[in-house]
Order: structure tokens, then sequence, then C-alpha cells
């Protein structure tokens, strides 16, 4: 065998290789992608729930007493939510409305 003919088979082998890598990356993103839309659908079901739990507390304590509204736990309790909804966005905008946007 020459040695053209080796460095053609070796380019091919390179070649060959580099495919099945990136097939192989593509396989591994997609994947990764899957399970963060996974992860990202499970926690925002998780924050859908505090945000309900939340927000039936604090009805309930505005109906319990017009002074709890200035309450400790109360601010405490809105500024939560404040942040649960934020997060609850921020994840739905990242799972829903990004992969529509690339189509």
């Amino acid at each position: 065998m020459s040695t053209k003919s080796k460095r053609v088979k070796e380019m091919a082998n390179i070649v060959a290789n580099r495919q099945h890598y990136k097939k192989q990356l593509y396989l591994v993103q997609k994947k990764t992608t899957l399970e963060y839309q996974n992860f990202a659908a499970c926690k925002i079901e998780a924050l859908d729930i505090e945000i309900e739990q939340a927000r039936k507390l604090m009805a309930s304590i505005e109906k319990e007493n017009a002074d709890a509204v200035n309450d400790k736990v109360y601010r405490v309790l809105k500024s939560k939510l404040a942040d649960w909804i934020n997060k609850r966005n921020l994840l739905l905008e990242q799972v829903v409305l990004k992969p529509l946007r690339k189509k």
C-alpha cells in the first residue's frame, strides 16, 4: 500500500470520526435540552403550587385581620410571592418562548 493511499484512509477515518463525534455531541446536547425542559416544567409546577398556597394564605390573612396586612409575616410572604412569580415567568420564557423564537 502506498503512502498516498494510507494518508487518504487516515483522512477518511478522521472525517468519519469527526462526523461521529458531531453526531454524539448533537445527541448529548439534545438530551441535555430535553432534561432541562423537563426540570424546568417540574420547577414551574412546583412554583405554581407555592404561588397558589401563598395567595390563599394572603387572602385569609386579609380576611381575618386588616391590621395583619402591615405585619412582617404578610410583607415577607408578599415579597416571596413576587419572587416566585418572577422565577416562574423566567422559566416559562426559557422553556416555551425561546424554542418558539428559534423556529
